[in-house]
């Protein structure tokens, strides 16, 4: 199971099997091309059905653990300057999106300290890198979701995120981004 200080080294060991064929990634290359593919709407496998049931089990109280830790999220980030996003208190979600003055010099930092930060609105469309002339997509039409998203981090919203290590998190954040402007 993956847990906060694990979580860099489980991120790089899917992003590597997932480079190398061995392991499915969220989207086919197919479907990065804009392309449905043919088995889309046929029965999920037996390893996912599992995995929706367990997660089904506790999925309302997951839910609202979600919504209360972005709470929380909103709370720490507002009291330390940080600014926050307007959103929906009754949305569930993902992950907390946060701007900082380094997005890649952040993440290096977090991967160092074991500190969970994801990276996952690191370009207006998933995944970076990915070919996405079947989109029609070109970045010079959205350069402001090009800037925030060379500016992004998020938070983990899960159930292993404990109040403590969502405060410890925060601080982090919030002292590596001080320490940041405080150098310019």
């Amino acid at each position: 199971m993956v847990r906060p200080r694990t979580y860099w080294f489980a991120l790089d060991t899917f992003r590597r099997l997932s480079d190398l064929g061995l392991f499915v990634g969220s989207s086919s290359s197919s479907e990065l091309a804009g392309h449905m593919p043919a088995d889309y709407l046929k029965k999920m496998g037996a390893v996912q059905r599992r995995a929706l049931h367990l997660a089904l089990r506790g999925s309302v109280k997951h839910q609202q653990y979600r919504v209360e830790l972005a709470d929380r999220y909103d709370h720490l980030l507002a009291s330390r300057g940080i600014p926050t996003f307007s959103r929906v208190s009754s949305a569930i979600p993902l992950r907390y999106p946060v701007v900082v003055p380094d997005r890649d010099a952040l993440l290096d930092a977090a991967r160092g300290a074991h500190v969970e930060l994801g990276d996952w609105f690191n370009c207006p469309l998933h995944p970076q890198g990915a070919d996405l002339a079947g989109l029609n997509w070109d970045d010079r039409v959205c350069p402001e979701a090009v800037r925030l998203a060379s500016t992004t981090v998020n938070l983990p919203v899960h159930k292993r995120i404990s109040g403590q290590v969502a405060e410890e998190t925060v601080n982090f954040v919030a002292e590596w981004s001080n320490a940041r402007e405080t150098r310019k």
